[in-house]
Parts: structure tokens; C-alpha cells; sequence
């Protein structure tokens, strides 16, 4: 972007109208059109590199013409005008006329300074002044804190401006628009520590102008890896006119507006490590929490503290600023070789830097790689987000790598720690002291990686904790973010594929972490960060100051309904990449090689599907659906069926959309092929029945899109002709639901039935008479394609439930999984079941699953240092349950 420079008087363009800036010539005091030939050289060049929003700069140009705009700027400071006015030359945002600050000639052309000799307003705007300025709808300019003014006189002429401000505003009926602006030109946190240095120099949020150039001024070491660009955050309020004001609570306002937006970037002041942990430990609620665990275990208090002591300082985090400046520098350009690019939706994320404001932010992502805890944390950092305190597996705390992920936010807990209740309370503590600080928090609610693509059931001791937190504070608000981080590939599937096969997971270490450097010389396509709208945990939980304090079996359940909620909202917002539509298109058929033409319709035919269901699918996708819009032709039926890119659609032409299909199809079947995955050649796509539980990963990440028409297509080939009524597909689809319920989190049954009966008789695969439901011949076809899309489910769970039912004896859980894994690989097998039915993980899941419905006796017996997980048979599988699988087994 270049500054606007040239003689030409550029266009203002507010609201619905445009006027020319030299209608309203700026005073001395006001801003330039034009800067001297000095400016231009020695500082103009130094902002190019500050970020700001197009969005909030759009804000600014939307506001009618005739209402007023007051600029708001915490010092008067040389870098900061000048900055906010090649802003407005450059966006078009209109100049200030006038300002309560000193002269801006001396940043002034030689023509400007010598017409300024003769002009008789050489003396600073009064307050008086400036409000007639706002009465004449001319922009004006506010300094808060006024240069060589003492505080108490800078105070009162600034509270005195502001009432004349509201006063004429409101005798006129003038709407006004205050717009503080933050320029934060160091990405460093405030300390509570006072040095000598400080006072000469200045601090992060209030600079002196050899700070602010030192900061902007871009070093040998800044030019190379871009340390921490400076951002520009405007805000935006609008006076009431109705509502009475006085000069003080204004300035303390908007003050503390700017202020909000240097804590947005930089977060609150930070404490000394050491300090943090002793405020824990010393505060009354945790040493009652210590009296009632002494009390419990035996142990004095003074050995808990000490223990308390270790435990917080193995675990808590040492967040560092620098730290995820030096991450941004490092990975930005590592992830040029490795992925394509990154997306995400501007618009939430907006949504999202607007709430960090004023609430306490908690973002729970989807969990499907190590570098989900990269993502996200230079995501925020990168847009003027502080990065969250995020809770990580100790797996993660080895040699040198602990250390700087610590720095980046890091802190550290066991995988599990039930019962422990000294470990519990010492984690439950720190989460709600960061989030009483002001620091953002995010912790993965699936526990660990899903190997298998879908997102796992939820854990809920974080939650709870966090939940905990706001029983014990109120009146804290506080926002959970779910969002959803999605691969066209990721790194680790190669890894997840062998777990799922069988084999041992590799320990994290420095050693492994070395050898992953061969990634550079891959490719894995794009990343997608997905948010969905914010979850108020206050009032989900019903946990509210003017309320009454909610009971520990409310809270559970309270915590329950809400996790459901917050589980759906994940699953909606992951994106469906190509990679994951290739895979269910690949996998849709036992062959192992399968034509281009065909993989391309069976992509065409399930992206159709996608669409109706208004799923969320990437860019590309929606370029190439963008591209074949008029070429999308009405399919039969004359009902509104859902909006694609705004546009009204009855159906899809499948020919027209597998076309527009076979460009990033090839482009995502060359990069499997890059990484061995498939195999291509003479128009035939090719995978290897090993290959198979690879690509599952990527079927699994799309299946909860379609799960809805999935269980009722399942549902109806589970059925004779006959039997095909509507309470009957209703059971057997909630029969399905509850099944799969650890695979896929459960959605109210009622609703995703009706809605799914809804969608397949627009489509003309059923008709409905009363409660008979016949399905049209041409429509079996595309209901096997359906089912199809969870055949592997299927054979892994009638695998596990037909081997339990001969069971006799009493079996160690894990011995259970690993036989079931040895008889997966026998002949039989192999022609009885799908090659990615074959997997550790969804053979755990399915004895879970008979956990749940009581067909286990669970004990522990001891072995060596750990206790064992063993298994008793108690009961059959409800025949119901075997009978749904046996006829599912035969289509």
C-alpha cells in the first residue's frame, strides 16, 4: 500500500455521499495533505510496516457526512499523528480540522509553512472551539494526555473539551463518533516491576517518541525475520444523545478503550513467575482447599504447600511475548514449505478480537495434530490477539522443547490425575489465577489427537475446572471459542495409520523431533481455522452475580448439556477439504482401484449433498462451485432448497460438477501421490488395502456433515419393504446414533430425523404415505452410497461384538484389543471385512461401547506398578443391537 502524495486532492468517500477534503481546509493544527520532503523520507517508510483492519477503516468511512468524528490519541506524540494521518490519506478516512495539540507545520511542506506565517490562528483550539468544530461536522483531533501539561491541568482541559463536546453535540441533535485509535507500536507485555529505565524511556503502553522509533524502526534482524509488526487497532463509539455525560467518566472511557486494545495485544502486566505462584498458594480459597486435603490424606499442611510448590512450578506456564514473536518468525516461513497456505474466516475472527476486549477468552479447537498448538496461537498473535495459556499433555515437557513451549504458553498436566487431590486443585487454581489475570486460555476438550479423523468424545476435568473458576468469581465474563483446525494433510498420518494397526506409539523426544525436519521437503496442502459462534459460559452454566449460587448437581448437569453443544458446534464448523471428499470418494467401494471418472462422480454426487446440507467447504471448493454457478441446472423438484454463495438452488447437474471437480481433485491425488499414499496411472486411481486406514482419516473428518442422511439411508436398507414405516426408521435410526454415540457426538434425535425424512423426500428418494415410507428404485442406488460412507464402523463394531459373544473367561482389556487385532488379519477376515475396519482404535471404542450398555464387568487388578483393566462377560449384546449390524453386514 503507498501513501496518497500526489497534488490531486483525493476523495473522501462517507456514507452515501463524497466530498472533497479542501471543502474543509485543516487549520495549523489539524492534519496535512501533504508531508515534507524530510517526513517522507525518514518516516513515512517506518509505517508502511504497521498493520491495521480494512474492516475498521471501513467503520470509519460508513459514518454519514452529516455526523460528526472525533479522533481520539492517548499522547501527543509525533509518531502516532503522523502515522493516523498517512492512515487517512491513505484510506480516504476524512483529515482532522483541527486539533487541541501543538502545531503540525513543522511536518508540513515549505508552502504550507510559509502560507502558516501569515494565518491568525496561531494559537492553540480552545475548548469552545473544538465543539464548534464538531457542530460544523468537521473532523477534529483529541489528544488525552496533552505534551507539557501538567496531569491535574491536562485532566481538566480534557474533561472540559469533552463536556463542551457532549453539550453542543446535544442542543444540536449532532450524532458523534469517537474513534480512539491504539497504535501499538512494541509487542511487549507491561511488567509491575519499576526501573530508572522506564521513567527515561518509557513503557510498552506509554512510549516516549525514542521508544516508538526504536520500536517501528526496522533492524538488521527485523528485516530478515519480521519480529512482531506493529498493529494499528481503531475502536468505534457513539455518543448518546439522550444519555448524560460528564467530562471525567468520558475520559476514563475512552482511556480506557485504548488501554483495552494494548491489553488485547500485549495482555495485562505481568508478574513475576515466582510471584503468581506464591498469590495461588497464599490465597484463603487454596489454603482451605490444603486444610481439606490434610485433613483427607494425614499429611501436615506445611508438607502440602511445599508439594503444592513443586507441583505449579513443573506445570505453569513462564508465557513470553517474545517467545511467540520468535515462534511467528520461525514457523511463518517453514509452514511456506510445508503447507500451501492458511484460511480462515476474517469476519469471526473480528467478531472474536471485539470480545477479547471485555471478556475472558477460553478456545477449545478440534484436536487432529502437534501443530494444532502452533496454529492457533500465531494466528492470534499475527492479528493483534494475545496468544492463550494452553493446557498440554506433559508427553510435550521433554528436553529443550518443554522449555520454549513454556515461553509460548505452554503449561503442563497429566494425562490423568483422578483422585489425586492435591495434583487437581493445584491446576484448578492456576487456570482460574490466568483467567482472573486477563490471559486467554485454550485446552484441547478430546484429551489428545484423534487418530482417526472425526472429533472424540469430550473430557470434561478441564471444563470443569474452568467452570469452577467462574462459581468462585461470578461477575468474570467469560466466552468459550470452538473452532475446528483442519488439514488437507497432516503430518502425522503416516504415525496414526501404524497405531491404528497395531502398533506402539512413538514417544515424543528431541531425537524425534529431528527426524520430522524431512517434512520440508513435502507438501501437505492447506490449513483451515475454523470458529463458531461463541458459547457465554455464564449463562450456560447459570452461573450469574444477580443469581443464586448453583448446587454441584446443577452445575454437572448444567456442564453436560452444555458440552453437547459445544461438541455439535466443533463438528459444524470443521471445514471439508478436498482431501477428505477424495478419501469417502476413494473408500466408497471394496475395489482397490477405481477410474478417475468415477471417483470424480462419486465426489460430484457427495459435494452435492454438501451442499444442501450448507456444510462448510474450502475456498476451493467454492471457487469451483462459484465458476459452474450458471451451469448449475434445477433437478425436478420446485421446493426452496438451501443458498450456495447467496444463490437459490433446486439441485445440482452431477456431469457439470464432477467437470468443475477434476482440477483440485488431480492436484489433491498428486499430493497423496507425493507422499505414498496412492498410486495413479492410465486415468486409475490405485490404493493399497494397507493404504485404506490412511485415507479413513480423511473420510472420517467429512462423515459428520452427512450423518443424518447416512443413519436414515442405513436405517432403510436395515429394512424389509414391509417394515419400512416411520416409527420403525425412527428406532433403528436412534439405535445407529446410540451406537456410533462415541464415534460421533450424539445431535437431538428427533430433529435430525425429521429433518433428514425432510431432505431425502425433497431429493425423491421416498415418498410418505401416513407412516409408510417407500423408497423409489432409482433412489437405492445413492442410499448404498450413504451407508457405504460408515461401512467401516459397521464391520469394526460387528468384528468386536461377534468375537465378545464367545468370550468365556475374565481378559485383560488391552490382551482383549490385541487378539481382536491378530484375528483381524486371518483370510476369513479378509474377506468378511473392509481393510480400514481393521483399527486399535474403533476396536477400543466398540468395547467401550459394550462397557456402556452393561455388557462388562469392569475391576482393576494390580500389575507391577500399574493397575490392570480387566474385563468380566455379564451379558449378551441385545439381539436388536446384532440384528441392526447382521443386515447392515449384508447390503
Amino acid at each position: 500500500m503507498t501513501s496518497n502524495h500526489s497534488n490531486e486532492l483525493p476523495v473522501v468517500s462517507r456514507g452515501s455521499k463524497s466530498i472533497q477534503i479542501d471543502t474543509m481546509e485543516p487549520t495549523r493544527f489539524g492534519m496535512l495533505k501533504k508531508f515534507s520532503f524530510i517526513v517522507r523520507c525518514f518516516f513515512l517508510w517506518l509505517y508502511e510496516r504497521v498493520v491495521h483492519e480494512t474492516s475498521q477503516v471501513q467503520d470509519v468511512l460508513s459514518i454519514p457526512q452529516d455526523e460528526s468524528i472525533v479522533y481520539l490519541l492517548s499522547t501527543e506524540n509525533k509518531h502516532d499523528f503522523l502515522f493516523l494521518n498517512d492512515l487517512c490519506l491513505k484510506t480516504g478516512m476524512p483529515l482532522a480540522y483541527t486539533s487541541n495539540g501543538r502545531s503540525t507545520l513543522r511536518y508540513s511542506t515549505l508552502g504550507r509553512r510559509f502560507v502558516g506565517l501569515f494565518s491568525h490562528s496561531k494559537k492553540k483550539a480552545t475548548p469552545d472551539e473544538l465543539a464548534l468544530a464538531v457542530v460544523e461536522r468537521r473532523p477534529i483531533l483529541l489528544y488525552l494526555n496533552q505534551f507539557g501539561l501538567h496531569e491535574r491541568e491536562n485532566r481538566q482541559i480534557t474533561e472540559e473539551t469533552l463536556d463542551n463536546i457532549v453539550k453542543a453535540a446535544q442542543t444540536h441533535q449532532i450524532r458523534v463518533h469517537f474513534i480512539p485509535v491504539g497504535v501499538i507500536w512494541e509487542r511487549r507485555a507491561e511488567t509491575y516491576r519499576h526501573s530508572k529505565f522506564n521513567e527515561l524511556y518509557g513503557t510498552p503502553t506509554r512510549p516516549t517518541s525514542v521508544r516508538r522509533f526504536l520500536s517501528v524502526m526496522p533492524g538488521v534482524i527485523q528485516l530478515f525475520f519480521q519480529i512482531g509488526k506493529p498493529l494499528c487497532l481503531i475502536h468505534h463509539e457513539i455518543l448518546d444523545l439522550n444519555k448524560e455525560y460528564h467530562g471525567k467518566e468520558l475520559r476514563l472511557s475512552l482511556n480506557d478503550d485504548i488501554d483495552r486494545m494494548h491489553t488485547q495485544v500485549n495482555g495485562p502486566k505481568v508478574k513475576p513467575h515466582q510471584l503468581l505462584l506464591r498469590e495461588i498458594i497464599e490465597s484463603d480459597a487454596f489454603q482451605m482447599e490444603l486444610k481439606s486435603i490434610s485433613q483427607s490424606t494425614g499429611q501436615s499442611q506445611e508438607e502440602l504447600v511445599k508439594e503444592a510448590h513443586k507441583i505449579l512450578e513443573k506445570s505453569a506456564s513462564k508465557f513470553s511475548l517474545l517467545m511467540c514473536k520468535l515462534f511467528t518468525t520461525f514457523f511463518t516461513p517453514m509452514w511456506s514449505f510445508i503447507y500451501n497456505g492458511l484460511y480462515y474466516d476474517t469476519e469471526k475472527f473480528n467478531e472474536i478480537r471485539e470480545l477479547s476486549k471485555t471478556n475472558r477468552l477460553v478456545f477449545i479447537p478440534s484436536h487432529k495434530s502437534h501443530i494444532d498448538y502452533l496454529v492457533l496461537s500465531i494466528l492470534l498473535f499475527q492479528h493483534g490477539v494475545l496468544p492463550p495459556h494452553i493446557a498440554a499433555g506433559d508427553n510435550l515437557n521433554f528436553f529443550l522443547v518443554g522449555s520454549l513451549l513454556r515461553r509460548g504458553g505452554a503449561f503442563f498436566i497429566k494425562r490423568s490425575f483422578r483422585g489425586e487431590l492435591l495434583y487437581t486443585a493445584c491446576i484448578r487454581y492456576y487456570i482460574a489465577k490466568i483467567l482472573e489475570e486477563g490471559y486467554p486460555v485454550e485446552f484441547f476438550i478430546e484429551g489428545g489427537r484423534s487418530r482417526t479423523g472425526q472429533v472424540l468424545q469430550p473430557k470434561f476435568g478441564i471444563l470443569r475446572m474452568v467452570a469452577q473458576a467462574i462459581q468462585a468469581n461470578p461477575s468474570m465474563p467469560v466466552k468459550i471459542i470452538p473452532c475446528a483446525i483442519t488439514y488437507e494433510k497432516v503430518i502425522e498420518d503416516m504415525g496414526y495409520k501404524n497405531e491404528q494397526a497395531g502398533g506402539k506409539k512413538e514417544k515424543e523426544s528431541f531425537t524425534h523431533l529431528i527426524k520430522t525436519t524431512k517434512l520440508l521437503i513435502s507438501k501437505y496442502g492447506q490449513i483451515y481455522v475454523s470458529f463458531s459462534d461463541p458459547i457465554d459460559l455464564n449463562q450456560s452454566l447459570e452461573i450469574l452475580p444477580d443469581k443464586p449460587p448453583v448446587t454441584e448437581q446443577q452445575l454437572t448437569a448444567n456442564i453436560d448439556k452444555m458440552a453437547a453443544e459445544l461438541m455439535m458446534r466443533i463438528n459444524r464448523s470443521s471445514t471439508i477439504t478436498i482431501s477428505s471428499l477424495l478419501s469417502c470418494a476413494l473408500l466408497n467401494s471394496r475395489e482397490n482401484k477405481v477410474l478417475v471418472d468415477k471417483l470424480l462422480d462419486e465426489a460430484a454426487f457427495l459435494l452435492s449433498l454438501l451442499i444442501e446440507r450448507r456444510a462448510q467447504i474450502t475456498p476451493v471448493l467454492q471457487t469451483a462451485l462459484a465458476a459452474s454457478r450458471a451451469a448449475l441446472l434445477p433437478a425436478g423438484n420446485s421446493e426452496e432448497m438451501p443458498a450456495i454463495n447467496g444463490q437459490n438452488m433446486h439441485g445440482v447437474d452431477l456431469q457439470i460438477l464432477a467437470s468443475r471437480l477434476s482440477e483440485p481433485i488431480s492436484e489433491t491425488i498428486r499430493l497423496f501421490k507425493q507422499n505414498g499414499t496412492v498410486k495413479s496411472r492410465g486415468g486409475e486411481v490405485q490404493v493399497a488395502p494397507s493404504d485404506r486406514l490412511q485415507l479413513a482419516f480423511y473420510k472420517n473428518i467429512m462423515l459428520f456433515a452427512l450423518l443424518d442422511d447416512i443413519y436414515l439411508a442405513s436405517s432403510i436398507l436395515s429394512l424389509s419393504e414391509e417394515k419400512r414405516t416411520k416409527p420403525e426408521l425412527r428406532h433403528r435410526f436412534g439405535l445407529l446414533m446410540d451406537l456410533f454415540s462415541i464415534e460421533f457426538s450424539p445431535v437431538p434425535i428427533d430433529e435430525a430425523f425429521e429433518q433428514a425424512v425432510e431432505w431425502f423426500r425433497r431429493r425423491g428418494w421416498i415418498t410418505l404415505n401416513d407412516d409408510e415410507v417407500h423408497v423409489e428404485e432409482n433412489a437405492v442406488i445413492y442410499l448404498k452410497k450413504l451407508w457405504f460412507c460408515i461401512a467401516h464402523h459397521i464391520d469394526s463394531y460387528h468384528f468386536v461384538f461377534n468375537h465378545f459373544s464367545s468370550l468365556k473367561e475374565v481378559i485383560e482389556e488391552a490382551k482383549f484389543n490385541t487378539n481382536l487385532l491378530n484375528l483381524s488379519k486371518t483370510p476369513e477376515s479378509d474377506e468378511m471385512y473392509l481393510p480400514e475396519s481393521r483399527s486399535k482404535v474403533i476396536y477400543a471404542h466398540a468395547i467401550q461401547k459394550l462397557q456402556n450398555i452393561h455388557c462388562f464387568e469392569v475391576f482393576y487388578e494390580q500389575g507391577g506398578r500399574k493397575s490392570v483393566k480387566m474385563l468380566k462377560k455379564s451379558a449378551n449384546v441385545p439381539d436388536e443391537i446384532m440384528d441392526l449390524l447382521q443386515s447392515l453386514k449384508l447390503n
